[in-house]
Order: structure tokens, then sequence, then C-alpha cells
């Protein structure tokens, strides 16, 4: 539609299209070619073909070893001709592979047109001979059709025991909890559980899809908290339950939001009540573990928070960002942190910081990369498994696609990235500088599996990572609909005749205003330079 709309503009009488057919706004075409006043002749360069695609393939991504692991996929159009093993057209066979090795195969049946054909195929895995317990599966059509660079998929699963990873349980829930989980599993790539307490007393899921307000016992509460190398405890109040004042006292990793009358409660610092006010961030980033990754946060223009708690700072500890009230007002930390015994604690003192994430841009920045750096500094020095530090956002990605590369950094000045082959030749050696916001991309390779080493800087720190990548075959563009290009022609003479002032070419598509607008600039620095201005 915007090469037809261009054409319009510029007095185009005839259009001719050549196309293959697979117009991703036919409908949008159909509806526009005939008020631009145009005729539009599509002519069709290819031939119709019979081919399937497998456009989606998706396992859990941790698996104990012997158990079950459900690999889904779908399938988008008509399988083609039978090769030694597939009946044409009634049904789609996929086969699952590892190491070049068939593990499993299923059928299903052909999707009806403009219809996907979904299918799950259950399987064991043995652990992988890898250090980091990646097993690849390759997910593929057994049919035979005419593109078969669509036919197959990949996807990574890691087989040993599940990390525990985050715990996050809210016991007077706020938006809160909402922010911060996305971000806490981004930056530790870990797995995160999240619960919520209602005002019943029941807890639900804080998750994604159909796991959202999933209801759980109070019992797999605390064994998730138990069990998780790091536990946020938010809202943690005096009618919180015993387990959770347990976890608050004796996690090996905490991170605790305060709420109503902290003085009761056993933490690892003195906390006051709450004072109500306006308390703006200073622009002074306190000296801390974590202060290279904060120095460079726009903190001047962060709306203040509303409610502060005063702390009395232990020996030793220290705050990764301070708060004045008011503008010239005391000095006070905005948190607390501090290691002793093997033993890491965080305590907020603030409360409302998803305001900074809700507000977007810089703010939301600074809430990345203020709790992410945070999360990051409790979980360090732990033998816990866990993605790389420094990672693409997927392992698997279509080809054309740039590999988009996450970092605990949040923002960092520049990654390197380094990506070999199968036979450790470096294919891809580049830098990202001036990384924006929080995201960085590289170009990716031609299609194939991959190794990489990947380091963020950021200020002075350097926060590195390695693992595997796949290109793919597969692009999306192979599942393109198609079209009827008989139905998007459009004649140019009924238009035209009901709308005598379309005739012609417009004025705006010839020389002569153009022409014109020249011959006055010329004629007005000629006349000014006559009367001495300038």
């Amino acid at each position: 539609l915007p090469g037809l709309q261009a054409a319009a503009e510029a007095g185009v009488r005839d259009v001719v299209v050549l196309t293959d057919g697979g117009i991703e706004d036919a409908d949008a075409v159909a509806r526009w070619a005939p008020r631009l006043g145009i005729g539009v002749e599509l002519v069709n360069v290819g031939s119709d073909i019979e081919n399937a695609s497998l456009v989606e393939a998706s396992a859990p991504q941790w698996v104990d070893v012997g158990e079950a692991v459900t690999v889904e996929f779908a399938v988008a159009g008509a399988p083609g001709a039978a090769g030694d093993s597939g009946a044409a057209g009634d049904s789609a066979r996929v086969i699952v592979s590892r190491d070049g090795r068939v593990i499993a195969r299923t059928a299903v049946p052909a999707a009806s047109e403009n219809r996907l054909a979904a299918g799950t195929v259950e399987l064991r895995l043995e652990p992988s001979t890898r250090d980091d317990g990646w097993v690849r599966l390759d997910v593929a059509l057994e049919n035979d059709d005419a593109v078969p660079d669509d036919d197959q998929r990949t996807v990574y699963v890691q087989v040993g025991e599940e990390p525990a990873g985050v715990a996050l349980v809210s016991f007077r829930p706020d938006w809160e909890p909402r922010f911060l989980a996305p971000v806490l599993e981004q930056s530790l790539g870990l797995p995160l559980r999240a619960y919520l307490r209602g005002a019943t007393g029941q807890y639900v899921r804080l998750a994604a899809g159909l796991e959202a307000g999933e209801r759980v016992s109070e019992a797999d509460v605390q064994r998730a908290v138990e069990r998780g190398h790091l536990v946020v405890l938010h809202g943690l109040g005096v009618d919180a339950p015993a387990w959770a004042h347990d976890a608050a006292r004796e996690a090996g990793r905490v991170l605790i939001f305060p709420d109503g009358d902290a003085a009761r409660l056993d933490l690892p610092l003195t906390v006051g009540p709450e004072i109500e006010g306006d308390f703006f961030l200073s622009t002074r980033v306190p000296a801390s573990p974590v202060a290279p990754l904060l120095a460079e946060l726009e903190l001047a223009g962060a709306r203040p928070l509303t409610s502060m708690r005063a702390a009395e700072i232990p020996t030793g500890a220290w705050a990764p960002l301070m708060v004045t009230r008011g503008r010239q007002g005391a000095v006070l930390p905005l948190a607390v942190a501090d290691a002793s015994g093997g033993r890491r604690w965080a305590v907020a003192l603030g409360s409302g910081y998803w305001q900074w994430s809700f507000r977007g841009g810089t703010e939301r920045q600074l809430y990345a990369r203020l709790w992410s750096a945070l999360a990051g500094w409790l979980a360090q020095e732990s033998t816990v498994a866990a993605l790389p530090v420094v990672r693409p956002a997927r392992m698997a990605l279509p080809r054309g696609e740039p590999i988009p590369w996450t970092t605990p950094a949040g923002a960092p000045d520049s990654i390197h990235v380094m990506i070999s082959d199968e036979a450790g030749a470096v294919v891809i050696d580049t830098i990202v500088a001036g990384v924006t916001g929080d995201s960085a991309y590289t170009r990716a390779p031609q299609p194939g599996h991959y190794s990489y080493r990947a380091r963020a800087f950021a200020g002075d720190n350097v926060l590195e990572g390695a693992g595997v990548l796949t290109i793919e075959r597969y692009s999306p563009e192979f599942a393109r609909r198609q079209v009827d290009p008989g139905s998007l022609e459009s004649d140019v003479t009924a238009v035209r005749a009901a709308d005598p002032a379309r005739r012609g070419t417009p004025l705006h598509a010839t020389p002569f205003p153009y022409i014109l607008i020249v011959a006055l600039l010329a004629a007005e620095w000629i006349l000014r330079r006559r009367w001495g201005l300038r």
C-alpha cells in the first residue's frame, strides 16, 4: 500500500506489480486501491506450491534428569509430496532429533487454509555432555515440500536439577511486584516464582499466560522460599507468617521491603517509622559495590518518592543511592545492604519505586538498573546454575533478524561480542558502542549453530557471558499467506471518469512550482544585496 500511495501522489496513472502473492497488507490494498485513482495490474511471477511451515516450536527451559519434557509445535500450510515416510496432504509428520539422531516422531492432521495444526511430543532426555547442561533439540517436518528451509526449528533445554531461582512473595500486593519481577528474572537469568497474598490469606501466582492468578497453597509458597536462592519479601509486616520472618532473619540472599511498624520486625538493621513527604534522589552516587553501574544514571529528573524510613546503617553496610527530603533536606539512604558471614541482605527503605518504571524513559532505565544491580550483587559468588550474565535474549533466532543482547548492567557503555562457528572459526567479532536504553543488537551470521562470548562494560565493571546460539534457516516470510492477485486489481477508468478533477498530472508532480520557488528565492537574494541588506 505505501508503494501504491507514493505512485498515486507522483501522478502515475497505471501501476504493474510483480508479486509472488505473499502480500501482507492485501486487505488494506483491496480497500484503498480503487480510491487512489490509479490502475493496478498484478502479475504473479510464481506458481502455486504445496508447502508446509513449522512456524512454532517450544519446550521448557529446564527439566530434571529422567523427567518427561513436552515439546510443543505448530504447522502451517499443507504437506507436500510424500517422501519415504509420509502421507501427502492428509497429515504432517514431525520428528525431534538430538545430535542428528531421531529420538521422537509424531504426526498431526494437516491444517485447513489459514489455520495452524498444533501438536506435542513427549520425550525423556539424558544429561548433556556440555558443562552448561544445554541440550539442543531440532524439531523438523518429515514430509518433503517445496521449501525445506522452513521445515525445521531449534529449541534448547537444560537437563539437570532446576535451580531454585528467585522466590518473591508479596504480603501486601501493590504495583511493585508487577514491575520488579521481570527485572529480577531478566537480570539474573534464573527461574522466578512470584506469589501474592490476598486479603483472605489465599496465595496466587504472579506470572504470565495461563499461570497468572493460579491459586497455590501456603505450603507451596513456603517451600519455594525455603529453596529460593534469592528471597524477596515485599510488604513484610508483623502479620506475616513465621516462615517469612525466619527467611528475613536467616536466608542467605534476601531483599526485604518492610511494611507497617518495621521497628517490631527482626531485620538486619534498625528501621524507623514511615515518613511522609517528597524525597528526591541525590545526584551524588555514594561509594558501594554497585556504584559503577549507577554512576551515569540521570537522577535529577526522577519522580520523588512520597515516603521513606530512617535507618541506622550498621558498620560496613552501604547504600546504593541517597535521597533528600525536599531539595535541601537531610540525606537518607534509599536502601541499605551488607554482607557478613556468607550472608547477603538488602532492605528497601522507600515505597513506590514502581512509579519510575511506569513513567518510562530514563526513569524506567533507573528502575531497571537499580534493582538489577542490587539483585546481581545479592546473587554474586553463588554456585547456583544460571544463564550467562551477558547473553542473547533468545538462544534460537530466525534468519535475518538481528541478535538482541541482554545484560544486568541495564545500559552498559559497550558490549563486545565474538561468535564462532562449529569449527571454532570466528565469524563475528564486533563492539556495540553507545548502547541506548536496555537493548543492544548485532547482526546475525548465516544460518547455523554457533558459540559466543560476550562482555559488557559498565563503568569499571566488566560482565561476561558465554554459551551457544542457533540461527535458524526458518524465516517468518516463508509462512506468508498467499492471496489471489486478481482480487487486488483495480481499473483507473471508472474512478477518473467519476472525478474529473483527478485527471492529468497533479501540480506537485510537475517541475513548475519548484522552479517558481527557486526563482523567488534568487530574486530575494539579489534584491537584498542591491539594497545593502544582509
